[in-house]
């Protein structure tokens, strides 16, 4: 699960190229340009669907991953919720583009 979610993040990451990941856009490092390239589009000549916000469903997962090893929910019990429903709260930002 951790490398399904760190490879659709890494996948994402060379769709967008570096400039446009994580924010390059909001901070104004970078001109919006629309990609289709998977996984933001249909891949391998369409047999593999388009995935939505691919970079934070990737996190998401690998972040999952992790929080399945038993030693790291003892230790760490609030840290990988903590960071989903921060990721997740982004996501409907950026679904319903609010702004502050």
């Amino acid at each position: 699960m951790a490398a399904i979610g760190y490879t659709t993040s890494a996948m994402a990451t060379a769709a967008l190229g570096m400039e446009r990941t994580y924010f390059g856009i909001e901070l104004g490092l970078c001109k919006f340009e629309y990609t289709s390239a998977w996984p933001y589009g249909p891949g391998l000549g369409g047999l593999l669907p388009g995935i939505p916000h691919p970079m934070i469903v990737g996190q998401v997962f690998a972040m999952l991953a992790l929080y399945s090893v038993d030693a790291f929910r003892t230790d760490y019990p609030f840290l990988i919720p903590g960071h989903i429903v921060l990721y997740l709260l982004h996501m409907f930002q950026e679904i319903f583009d609010f702004h502050a």
